[in-house]
């Protein structure tokens, strides 16, 4: 069992399409950051919870990807993480646990 799901993490780390759903890795993090879709990801992995619930912890340490703004990625894990009740997610959601629903911008512009 854990060999065979090493091996999908393999081969959806090489960007192998995930099945039932057209979600490829890539496309996750931009799906969980707008509110939009999150729901199409939460019952995404929730279809293949053993399979895919790796992949959303790996992007809760991974770096953010260049075309994707951090805090909507991580309101978007924080909510999924919780609609799935991952308890392997603890450390994270505690670390973004201050993490504002909305993003705070100063008056001058600047993005907390």
């Amino acid at each position: 069992m854990i060999k065979r799901g090493l091996q999908t993490i393999a081969f959806l780390a090489c960007g192998g399409v995930l099945t039932g759903q057209n979600i490829t890795p890539a496309e996750l993090p931009a799906l969980l950051a707008k509110t939009a879709d999150r729901q199409k990801v939460i019952s995404f992995v929730n279809a293949s919870r053993s399979e895919r619930l790796p992949l959303l912890l790996r992007l809760s340490t991974a770096p953010t990807p260049v075309n994707v703004d951090p805090h909507d990625l991580y309101v978007g894990l924080a909510d999924a993480f919780g609609a799935l009740k991952t308890t392997e997610a603890i450390p994270f959601l505690l670390t973004h646990i201050v993490l504002p629903r909305d993003e705070l911008i100063y008056e001058d512009g600047e993005r907390c």
